[in-house]
């Protein structure tokens, strides 16, 4: 597994910190927060400190040896993310694209809702193998409970499942991801492969639709991609 980075988020705004520091979060940083670089924090266990142009003179002095990212909140949010993701990984303007899609597969934290206990344990040992981080569920209330607490990069939904089918939970996810700033990717599993599921699926707030039937070099490519993107900003 890749180690998680130590960064500082110093904003004045509390606004601006709080979306910091979930982006950081979703990269799979370990973030602490002030809001004045004079506060301070144990300086040797910084590697990177985000700052706004305010903080940045004092911001050296307080973490010696740290990568200083300076963030200006008049920035697209979009050229923010892929800033801070190229700061957390700059090893990764050096790697081929499907270097990128497995070091991707290798740190996600992922998801995974399916009430086949059959299946969700042949994808927990497939994905565990690829160095990912699996936490499984079995049905949508016990899902959206995990996803509300925890931070994840990626959850897995069984398209046919009783009670809220995973297009309905995929719409709850869809909504809790948007009113919270979260950037996980949604991805749908179905063993019915059809035109009008891909369509509901994707309708509903999926990233990627992938069928059952998939062998698993395409699962992984396929998947792979949507984190990649997701984690690195490319497209």
């Amino acid at each position: 597994m890749i180690p998680r980075v130590r960064v500082l988020v110093a904003a004045g705004s509390g606004t601006l910190g709080l979306r910091l520091r979930l982006m950081l979060e979703a990269e799979g940083a370990e973030v602490s927060m002030v809001t004045d670089m004079m506060a301070g924090v144990a300086a040797a266990e910084i590697q990177l400190v985000v700052a706004t142009p305010s903080q940045i003179a004092v911001a050296g002095g307080l973490a010696p040896g740290a990568t200083v990212l300076e963030i200006d909140e008049r920035e697209e949010w979009d050229v923010v993310r892929s800033r801070l993701a190229a700061a957390l990984n700059p090893q990764s303007g050096q790697l081929s694209e499907a270097e990128q899609l497995n070091a991707a597969l290798a740190r996600a934290r992922i998801l995974l809702v399916d009430d086949s206990a059959t299946y969700r344990e042949f994808l927990r040992l497939e994905l565990t193998r690829l160095g990912a981080q699996i936490t499984v569920c079995s049905n949508a209330e016990a899902a959206l409970t995990r996803l509300s607490e925890g931070e994840w990069d990626c959850m897995l939904v069984d398209l046919v499942m009783p009670g809220v089918d995973g297009a309905e939970l995929c719409g709850r996810a869809a909504r809790l991801r948007r009113d919270s700033g979260k950037t996980f990717v949604l991805g749908v599993l179905s063993s019915r492969e059809g035109k009008a599921d891909l369509i509901r699926s994707l309708e509903a707030g999926a990233d990627v639709f992938m069928g059952k039937s998939l062998d698993n070099a395409l699962f992984r490519a396929k998947l792979g991609a949507a984190l990649r993107r997701n984690f690195l900003g490319t497209k």
